[in-house]
């Protein structure tokens, strides 16, 4: 998916590799019902990661935008449901700390392949988790959001999430202090850990009506948002541009349905 400027996203790709084993898939869909019962606030950890050091205005960018992204859900969450209160999820900040030996890495081919890879990742998140205090049990999800460097000069945000689980990972710049795209991905990996799908074409383009917004407006196009499960603002079928801030970012009828927001 790609848009006007330096900066493109990609959101997301499913890290099958932590979905685990079908042993352990009992567990997660019970975590997962409860979770999506919102008779509390969901604690999630966004836990800042990085090789290098993290120059001060992108703290505080980070530290800024993820209070903005807790009213975010507030707001998007009171479109479908008044008894939501104005916190259904609150997302906490940790780190940054050592990226250690965490990588990006794509799901190896085979289920034993896959297990020593799932197995050396949570040995690798442990060590994270030791080093910014962070304590799994006290939280419905962790994403963890690995900073560096941008790749042949382009600004890179990518994310992977465990579906049903409790852990996601984003990769974005360690310069960057404009963060709408690497807050979008904390959200949509901690939505696929809520079970929420994709709503995007093989082109990253939104599907409809799933990816939309509002599917009922007329005409359809533009839209005036980004759906959290795409990403890019509709402009036209099968075109769009990235939003500019999260006031240009919304939860759509099909995720909030997912989301068990409406029946």
């Amino acid at each position: 998916m790609s848009g006007p400027g330096p900066k493109w996203v990609r959101v997301s790709v499913l890290l099958a590799v932590l979905v685990g084993v079908v042993l352990w898939g009992w567990g997660r869909q019970r975590t997962r019902a409860q979770r999506l019962a919102w008779d509390r606030t969901l604690r999630v950890a966004v836990v800042l990661i990085t090789r290098d050091e993290v120059p001060a205005p992108v703290r505080e960018a980070w530290r800024e935008g993820v209070g903005q992204l807790e009213d975010w859900a507030g707001r998007e969450a009171a479109r479908y449901r008044t008894d939501l209160g104005t916190r259904p999820i609150s997302f906490e900040l940790e780190g940054p700390v050592s990226a250690g030996t965490v990588r990006f890495e794509e799901p190896e081919q085979g289920l034993w392949a896959r297990l020593l890879q799932a197995r050396r990742l949570a040995r690798e998140l442990a060590e994270v988790d030791r080093a910014a205090g962070v304590v799994p049990r006290e939280w419905d999800a962790r994403i963890y959001v690995l900073l560096e460097d941008g790749v042949d000069g382009q600004r890179l945000v990518e994310g992977m999430g465990e579906e049903g689980g409790v852990v996601g990972l984003v990769r974005a710049p360690r310069e960057d202090t404009e963060v709408t795209l690497e807050l979008t991905a904390v959200v949509h990996e901690f939505f696929h850990c809520l079970g929420v799908k994709d709503a995007y074409d093989a082109e990253g383009h939104a599907r409809v009506p799933e990816g939309l917004v509002e599917p009922e407006r007329r005409p359809l196009y533009p839209q005036d948002a980004a759906e959290v499960m795409v990403g890019e603002v509709p402009l036209g079928e099968a075109e769009g541009r990235l939003p500019q801030s999260l006031d240009e970012v919304g939860i759509g009828p099909a995720t909030a349905h997912a989301l068990r927001w409406t029946e």
